[in-house]
Order: C-alpha cells, then sequence, then structure tokens
C-alpha cells in the first residue's frame, strides 16, 4: 500500500491489526480508548504513533509486505504447536556430492578450468555481524585474522579479487572489475561504510563495490503468533535480523541480478565473513560446477556425527527431490523417520552427511532466472525458545529467519544442486566463538573455531599449498614438523608460518609456476615467510623470518638463499605488563606475536635476484 501523509494510513493499519491479524494488544497500547473518533485528532501529531510509521515502513522494506509476514509467522507457530515440522513427508537420502582429493591431478585440473572463468564472476559477502559474541568491538571484517602482517578479513578479501583482475588482465589483456556485493546489518552498515571510506576501498573501485542494508523483521512473543513490542517501549515493535537469506531478496530488489547478467557473468559466489580460507577453493568448485553442470554448488566439508555444523542431505517426497542443509539438532529425528539408524560415523568417523560451510557457487543464468519468478522471496523457519518447558510462553520473542544456503529448494526446481567436499583444513576454519566457548568446544574434541585455530589454520593450508606446489614443479621441499601451543586452555599446532598474499599466487593451479625445477627448500617449524608479488623460488633455507616483496613492476628470483635470525614467537598475554593496554583483537585472541628478528628483500627491478647468507647470532 502507498500512503503519502500519516492521515491516510493510521486508519489504514489500525482496521487491518485489529480484524485482519488479530493483534487487539498492539491497539490498546496505542490508543488511550476505543473511540474511532479520536483517530483524525491524533493523526495530526504523528509522534503519537510511531507503531503506524513503523509498520508503514516494514511494509516497504520486507519481503511480501507486512500483513503476509505475520500470517506466514502465525502459520508456522501453528505448525510449532502441532509438532509438525518443515521437514513433514520428506524422506531423508545422500546428497549429490563430488568429492576432491586436493592432493590428485583432478584438483589441479578443477583448478583450472575454475580459473579461466574468474572473469565471469561476482562476489557476495554476508557481512552483518558485530563482533561481540568473539568479545570483539568492532564489526567482524575488519579483525586482523592472523597477526604477521596483521591483514584485516575484508582486505584479504580485496586483495583476492584484485589478484584476480591482474591475472585475468595478463591472460586476456582485459580489464575487469570483480563486482563486491556485501549485505550489512542495521548495526554494521556505517561501520563497514566507513571501515572502505577510510582505506580506498582497499584498492577497489567504489563502483565495484555494492553495499546492501538488511532489514529487520518483526518478532513474536508467544505461540499464538501475538507482535512483540520493545520492552522499553510498548509503542513500537521489536524487531530483529531476519537471516542472511536476506541477501538473495536484496540482490533482486536492487536489480543487482540483471545487472550482473548483463555484464557478462555467469557465476555469482557466495561466502561468510570470517573464514580465510573460502578462496583457496573457489577456482576449483566453480571448475566443477562448469563441468558438472550444477545450478548451485555448495562447498562442505566432513563433519563428525551431532556436530553443530548444518548437513547437506537429499529430501525426496513424490516425484521431487531437493538437496538443501539441515541445521543439526533436526538431523537425528529426520534420520530416524527416515529409517536410519541416526546420524552415525563411517569407518574414518565422519558422519555420512557433509557440513555445510556456506561458500555457494551459482549459475547466475538459472540464479538470475529463480529471482524473477520467486521475486527473491526464501524459505523460512521460525525456532522459539520456550520458558521453563511451556509450549505456550517464549523466553525471548522469535522472528521468522531465513538462511542464505536454503535457496537451494528453489533452485532444485531449476537443475541440480550439489556439494563439492574438499578437506576442511582447505577451505573451512571460521572465527566463529569466544575464549569461554571454543574452551568448552575444546574440551568436548570439536573445533574450537577460535582466532587461535582460525589463524594456525590459515598458516597450515598455506604451507601445504606451498609444499604440493613445489613437489609439483620438481622441487625438494622438507617443512619442518608443526609445534603445538596452547593459549587459554586452547591447544593447536602450527608448522612453518607460511603467508601468501594474494599477489604471490591467485589460484593453485598458478602457484607451480612460482618454483623453479630442481631446487631445495628447507624451512624450520618456528620461522615465517611471508611472499608479496612476483617472486619465483629456487633453494631457500630458512631458520627464522623472511619478507620478500616484489612490488608491481618488478620480479625476484630467490637463488641459493640461507636465512637465520631469531625471528617471531607467538607468546601468552601473560607476559605483557598489565598497566598496558591490549589491543582488542589480541584480548580475543590471549596471546601475541613477538617480533624478535627478521630480514626483509624487496626487489627493485625486473629479473632482480636474491642470493648469498643471511644469517645473524640467534
Amino acid at each position: 500500500m502507498e500512503t503519502s501523509s500519516i492521515h491516510s494510513y493510521v486508519p489504514y493499519w489500525e482496521n487491518i491489526l485489529k480484524e485482519e491479524l488479530q493483534q487487539p494488544h498492539l491497539l490498546q497500547v496505542n490508543r488511550n480508548d476505543n473511540s474511532s473518533s479520536k483517530t483524525q485528532e491524533l493523526c495530526k501529531n504523528a509522534d503519537v504513533w510511531p507503531l503506524y510509521k513503523q509498520i508503514e515502513t516494514i511494509n516497504n522494506e520486507i519481503p511480501g509486505g507486512f500483513i503476509d509476514y505475520v500470517k506466514r509467522g502465525k502459520r508456522l507457530l501453528e505448525n510449532t504447536k502441532k509438532g509438525i515440522t518443515p521437514l513433514e513427508g520428506y524422506t531423508l537420502e545422500y546428497p549429490i556430492l563430488e568429492k576432491i582429493d586436493t592432493t590428485s591431478k583432478d584438483f589441479i585440473e578443477w583448478d583450472r578450468i575454475g580459473t579461466s572463468d574468474l572473469r565471469y564472476c561476482a562476489f557476495a559477502l554476508v557481512a552483518g555481524g558485530l563482533g561481540e559474541r568473539l568479545g570483539y568491538n568492532g564489526i567482524k571484517i575488519e579483525i586482523p585474522f592472523e597477526l604477521t602482517t596483521e591483514c584485516m578479513y575484508i582486505e584479504y578479501y580485496a586483495k583476492m579479487l584484485l589478484a584476480y583482475q591482474n591475472l585475468i588482465q595478463s591472460q586476456d589483456h582485459q580489464f575487469v572489475d570483480l563486482p563486491l556485493i556485501i549485505m550489512t546489518g542495521k548495526e554494521t552498515d556505517i561501520p563497514t561504510k566507513a571501515l572502505l571510506k577510510k582505506h580506498n576501498f582497499f584498492g577497489l573501485k567504489k563502483e565495484q563495490v555494492f553495499i546492501m542494508q538488511q532489514p529487520e523483521v518483526p518478532t513474536f512473543s508467544d505461540i499464538h503468533g501475538h507482535l512483540a513490542t520493545k520492552p522499553d517501549d510498548p509503542t513500537c515493535l521489536d524487531m530483529k535480523p531476519h537471516g542472511h537469506g536476506d541477501i538473495h531478496h536484496l540482490i533482486y530488489s536492487k536489480g543487482l541480478s540483471e545487472e550482473l547478467l548483463k555484464n557478462n557473468c555467469k557465476w555469482l559466489v557466495f561466502f561468510q565473513d570470517t573464514n580465510s580460507l573460502t578462496f583457496h577453493c573457489i577456482p576449483a568448485v566453480i571448475g566443477v560446477s562448469k563441468k558438472r553442470n550444477f545450478v548451485m554448488n555448495v562447498v562442505t566439508v566432513s563433519r563428525q556425527p551431532n556436530e553443530n555444523v548444518g548437513a547437506m542431505v537429499m529430501l525426496k517426497k513424490d516425484d521431487s527431490n531437493v538437496v538443501c542443509c539441515i541445521e543439526y539438532n533436526y538431523l537425528e529425528s529426520t534420520l530416524k523417520s527416515s529409517g536410519f539408524v541416526g546420524d552415525v560415523p563411517d569407518e574414518n568417523g565422519y558422519s555420512k552427511f557433509p557440513g555445510n560451510t556456506n561458500i555457494i557457487v551459482m549459475n547466475m543464468s538459472v540464479y538470475h532466472k529463480t529471482l524473477e519468478a520467486s521475486k527473491g522471496a526464501m524459505p523460512e523457519i521460525i525456532n522459539p525458545k520456550f520458558k521453563d518447558n511451556n509450549p505456550s510462553i517464549f523466553k525471548s520473542s522469535a522472528r521468522l529467519e531465513c538462511l542464505m544456503q536454503d535457496y537451494s529448494w528453489i533452485m532444485s526446481k531449476y537443475g541440480n544442486v550439489a556439494c563439492t567436499n574438499l578437506p576442511r583444513e582447505f577451505c573451512f576454519s571460521s572465527l566463529k566463538n569466544n575464549l569461554s566457548d571454543a574452551r568448552l568446544r575444546d574440551s568436548k574434541g570439536l573445533a574450537p573455531e577460535s582466532a587461535l585455530t582460525s589463524e594456525f589454520s590459515f598458516y597450515n593450508c598455506n604451507a601445504s599449498l606451498f609444499q604440493m606446489a613445489a613437489k609439483i614443479k620438481g622441487c625438494k621441499v622438507f617443512l619442518g614438523p608443526a609445534l603445538s601451543y596452547s593459549f587459554e586452555n586452547i591447544t593447536c599446532s602450527v608448522g612453518p608460518r607460511i603467508v601468501i598474499d594474494p599477489s604471490w599466487a591467485t589460484s593453485f593451479s598458478q602457484m607451480p609456476s612460482c618454483f623453479i625445477e630442481g631446487g631445495t627448500i628447507h624451512i624450520t617449524s618456528r620461522s615465517t615467510l611471508i611472499l608479496k608479488g612476483n617472486i619465483q623460488i629456487k633453494d631457500l633455507q630458512l631458520d627464522g623470518t623472511l619478507i620478500l616483496k616484489a612490488p608491481h613492476g618488478t620480479s625476484l628470483l630467490v637463488q641459493k638463499v640461507c636465512i637465520k635470525n631469531k625471528g617471531w614467537d607467538f607468546v601468552s598475554l601473560q607476559c605483557d605488563d598489565p598497566n598496558l593496554s591490549t589491543p582488542n583483537h589480541l584480548q580475543i585472541r590471549g596471546y601475541k606475536l613477538r617480533k624478535n628478528e627478521q630480514y626483509t628483500y624487496q626487489a627493485s627491478i625486473m629479473n632482480d635476484i636474491m642470493s648469498g647468507d643471511y644469517i645473524t647470532n640467534v
């Protein structure tokens, strides 16, 4: 409904709330008496009626409008009361799955195919979260995910896009600006824009970054579908985020889907905010999608039975089927109703249903077609928490939620939705938990998903890729074994800290060219190696910290180099002077990086050569 003034929409919404939506408690709060004769008089002062202004805004922002939202909520709550789940009537089977061994030739081929299609990609980042749950006072994408360079998540993602663009330019001799879509929330929108502006969009063009704020939705106070009001202001509805599935509606409503398709986009890659390993797998997953003709491809990892990671399954009902994600708390009952024993381990100790990483590759033309048909509307769930096991009273208000991965319910009608399963250490290590929660998970044998494990996973993954690529090129590589560290009673192991800047290698299929055949490389466990720019390595012995840089317009060959210095090491924050203030990004870790000594070499010309011994007294 379009209205021009408060005089027109107050009577309209008052009638809707009273008659159609059965929300009399809102009328009692927002009116002093039941006399409709006062309506026009009260309308003269808009501030008397904040509820109706709020409803009008909601009606214009959320999919389907306000009335349909409330009706959907009541319908789902009625199903909850009756014990009807969204999976009612479906039987469960294993999903369509492409397993990739990252040590195989197939992986290199998938990566090569996907790399050739990078010029047709756009990227969508779900970045609606604050770092409060992590103990961080700011937005999550500004957290430095590793301490050697203190690179922020959003900075790293921008670097990856810039590296992709440079690769495309060198191969196709064309300038391409790869679009980056960022969905923010009410509390993260302004800080995200400020961060990007402060850092000049980290080298990206302002015009290639599209920031969309997710609207909030009303909540329900009880099983009967009564809308909740703010605890401190009963004249306004209580509002909460609708879930990261809103990104699909925003892409549709902002016209981005049509715009991307016009600009020859073939693949739209969705990813979340705190997984630094995301871009290692994207080229290979695009390659699988292209070769297997998947309209939607979800990156999965092996998960432990009953691990609180959503599981990818295939659901069947009549003649239709859908590959989708089932949240872990629904999985066990759904398995048993389909004749399975439960979520039991296989011979390797993993569940037969892989875990969702929320790295998703969409076929853009099919995705656009579905958005045009669905208008971006998403399947929704409601998950109320009941007080004292009373099925009528909520602990706190509940809202309808939509999840980004649930778009598979729509895409399944248009083609094959499938999963590409990769080793977890290669593609998935998110920062999800504060120190206390991470300790609890660690004590249960589950992935802590803390700042420590996220950072060490980044180094370990880089070291593994470095070693594989060098061996493919015909080099002998000796990396020291992983060393165990324990901070704040969370234990994790890490070998040599190898930091691969995207400017050194954009994808794994490109990485072997960064080595010279016949070389020998020794790197000790305690060492740190940082690689930036056009650098080739032949012979290197490293025991300490080495930083190699080849700025734009230069190149560097590392030949017969021996480095030995005090290097860098991780130490507990307990070693700090208690009178000194500790940066927030270190507080959430419980440790810091002590930079004792390092050697830095920066190329100054094309075909620069570094050779010789650089040894200090250690």
